[in-house]
């Protein structure tokens, strides 16, 4: 069995340490789950902030740079012989080229999409619960509400965006799905080579 199989229930574990509070904590009040009031509900509100807000992005950050770090690392150790196959190396070598620059440009559009994403998100989480017990006129009232569904409809924005910015930065995944649409058909490397002798 490998590492990775040995880890799952320690991870799950983990996650249901950090969150499983909220099984016997979260209470229903007029029909939706709320924490209860008092000293956990700012707990709840800061944890679901940090969780939904920040960490999200910090993460595609940092495993976003360890990765073009990594293909990086790939791409400079690969030296092949130079007397036998240099062409091979020459290609190698562009591929992984070519993946680190994919890469780079998915992993900038991720970012830039998944920081108005989540940011707005785990603020909006933030103030809701600061502001519970101010009074607010009926029209800040309404003018909230207006705010807090587009935050929450941004924070769809990360996952409904995925497929685009694959297509927009791969250009094998436009190959792959303009060829399952069957809108434009791609020759495989071994026609291009019978057409060219």
């Amino acid at each position: 069995m490998s590492l990775a199989y040995k880890m799952i229930p320690t991870i799950l574990l983990f996650w249901f340490l950090l969150t499983g509070h909220r099984l016997v904590l979260y209470s229903t009040i007029t029909g939706a789950c709320h924490p209860q009031a008092g000293i956990y509900e700012v707990y709840d509100s800061y944890f679901e902030a940090m969780m939904s807000g920040v960490c999200p992005p910090i993460m595609l950050l940092t495993l976003g740079c360890l990765l073009l770090r990594n293909v990086r690392k790939v791409g400079q150790g690969r030296v092949g012989p130079a007397v036998t196959a240099p062409q091979t190396t020459n290609e190698n070598l562009s591929y992984v080229q070519q993946i680190d620059r994919q890469l780079t440009k998915m992993l900038l559009l991720q970012s830039f999409i998944a920081i108005p994403s989540f940011l707005p998100y785990g603020a909006q989480i933030i103030y809701s619960s600061t502001s519970t017990n101010w009074y607010k006129s009926p029209l800040r009232l309404a003018w909230e509400n207006v705010f807090i569904e587009m935050i929450r409809l941004f924070s769809y924005l990360f996952y409904s965006t995925s497929f685009y910015v694959s297509l927009i930065s791969s250009r094998g995944f436009r190959r792959q799905v303009l060829h399952s649409l069957k809108i434009k058909k791609y020759a495989s490397h071994s026609d291009i080579g019978n057409t060219r002798t």
